[in-house]
């Protein structure tokens, strides 16, 4: 007789402890991925919700100053009485440090060369790391030229920060151009300055254009990084820092500029580059109003580096193309969410000036200029498509970003 014998097919101890050990390697992984993926969109919906608070803040502020009133001279010639003038009524502020007194919990630093970290303690975290992991400190911060290098007629970001917190603990340090024409007092500031949305929430418009700075949702927290809980609000620059690399290029984060109006647009289109300038109706040409917040046309971003920006923002293995006589437009797109963030940008979709023209020209003479366009990229979820369109179109050409090249 045979005799056999029984055999069990069983895992050993070892082998048990590795497999169990490999389990919990990747639950560990994946917890973290949800954890920080869930924390992303929530600083996301904070920003969001700040950058709108604070739009809407400055708004009231146009209100209910006098009818005279403008962002620019003598009325406001520092940033503590720009904010002491637009925000200490209209924003819940747990503290202002200013460099002055006059505000609810304010006090006088005596300026930089004094006690410069003094006027800056409101910003809670000293520091925090660019989108490319460079460690910045508040304290190398001594006036508004850090955030912004522009300075001409209508940009001079040379006054004092100020910092503040918010009741919802968003620090913001920012800085006041008080050289800044574009935006005056109206009744009409909804309609002239419309709002500009992200993922169907509005999110700012241009009433922000003649500030600068950056700011922080959840405080000292971290990672205190860039497009994770820091963000940029209309800045050129970090110190020696890009703010954006495109291309190998340094850019702004994402400026919604002010309109120039037609007179405007005339005394200073040879020094910014600008061929024509929109004279019709009393319309507001919003791609020359870009071209000055960059500091000339040859300072708007271009089209090759529009493309550097879509191979930057997506993946672009399947994309298809489509050409017009105006330009390249991309499709089958993939977006991951949170990715236009570090560049300064909303989430798609948005809207990119570039630093091209079109110029249709009806009767004779420079002034006969009425129907005068630009380019621009629609950036969607899975989709850039390349538009020309007349620069005074309310709604469309208003709600319209602009990067800029340092």
């Amino acid at each position: 007789m045979l005799n056999f014998k029984n055999k069990k097919n069983a895992f050993t101890l070892p082998e048990v402890l590795t497999t169990l050990a490999v389990i919990g390697i990747i639950a560990m992984y994946a917890t973290s991925v949800i954890v920080q993926g869930t924390q992303d969109k929530i600083n996301k919906n904070k920003q969001q919700m700040a950058l709108s608070k604070l739009t809407k803040a400055l708004e009231i502020g146009l209100l209910n100053t006098s009818s005279a009133y403008t962002y620019v001279g003598s009325s406001a010639s520092s940033s503590n009485t720009f904010f002491n003038l637009f925000l200490n009524k209209n924003i819940q502020m747990t503290r202002y440090c200013g460099t002055s007194t006059g505000l609810s919990g304010s006090y006088n630093a005596g300026g930089p060369t004094t006690n410069l970290s003094q006027y800056m303690s409101c910003y809670t975290a000293q520091k925090f790391k660019t989108a490319d992991n460079k460690e910045v400190k508040i304290s190398s911060i001594s006036n508004g030229t850090f955030f912004n290098s522009l300075s001409d007629s209508t940009h001079a970001y040379t006054s004092y920060p100020v910092s503040f917190t918010t009741k919802e603990g968003v620090d913001w340090l920012l800085v006041f151009n008080t050289n800044c024409p574009m935006i005056s007092n109206t009744r009409r500031v909804r309609e002239i300055y419309p709002w500009i949305y992200s993922d169907g929430k509005p999110l700012t418009s241009a009433v922000t254009s003649c500030i600068s700075g950056i700011y922080d949702v959840n405080g000292e927290k971290g990672p205190n990084k860039i497009g994770k809980d820091v963000f940029l609000l209309n800045v050129t620059k970090l110190g020696s820092t890009c703010a954006v690399s495109i291309g190998g290029k340094c850019y702004s984060s994402a400026i919604v500029p002010s309109p120039l109006t037609y007179a405007q647009c005339e005394a200073q289109k040879d020094s910014l580059g600008i061929k024509g300038c929109f004279n019709f109706d009393n319309k507001d040409d919003y791609w020359a109003g870009a071209a000055a917040a960059c500091g000339g046309v040859n300072k708007m971003i271009s089209r090759n580096d529009l493309i550097e920006l879509i191979n930057a923002l997506y993946n672009t293995s399947s994309a298809s193309t489509s050409s017009k006589a105006i330009g390249v437009s991309y499709y089958n797109l993939q977006y991951n969410t949170g990715t236009a963030t570090a560049y300064g940008l909303p989430e798609p979709g948005f809207k990119v000036w570039m630093g091209e023209e079109s110029l249709d020209k009806y009767g004779t003479g420079e002034e006969s200029y009425d129907n005068i366009g630009a380019f621009y990229y629609n950036f969607g979820t899975n989709q850039v498509t390349m538009h020309e369109l007349k620069r005074y179109a309310t709604g469309s050409a208003s709600a319209m970003y602009t990067l800029c090249r340092q």
